[in-house]
């Protein structure tokens, strides 16, 4: 009953342990995040398989997300299904920015400065 009377309610920096990230098939499809609700290290250890389907949207540095990560995200929870398959739904979900994958800057390539040997005056 607690989770059919939370519906509907946003939740801000939901923790979780990633297992899959799927893309969106097009840019105005979410990216799903499939994740365990984990609440610290041991809980995140324990978790084997996902009980949270997360629907992110306008984010799509989060299909990028690694697998085994903890992501945060804040979302609207929609349904849930009950036991024995427990899964929550959650939709229009953002990943917390500190959370999405930094973009990798190339920094130019200096060539090593050449040394040229040092001639000794003669003697």
């Amino acid at each position: 009953m607690t989770w059919l009377a939370s519906c509907g309610l946003e939740f801000p920096d939901v923790p979780g342990k990633l297992f899959e990230a799927v893309p969106a098939a097009t840019a105005s499809d979410p990216i799903i995040l499939k994740l365990a609700f984990v609440t610290d290290q041991t809980s995140f250890d324990a978790a084997t398989a996902p009980d949270m389907e997360v629907k992110i949207v306008g984010q799509p540095e989060a299909a990028k997300l690694e697998k085994d990560s903890a992501p945060r995200f804040t979302g609207t929870l929609m349904s849930y299904d009950p036991d024995p398959a427990f899964m929550l739904h959650w939709d229009k979900a953002k990943v917390n920015a500190e959370d999405l994958p930094k973009e990798k800057t190339k920094t130019p390539v200096k060539k090593p400065v050449a040394k040229r040997p040092v001639k000794k005056p003669a003697a």
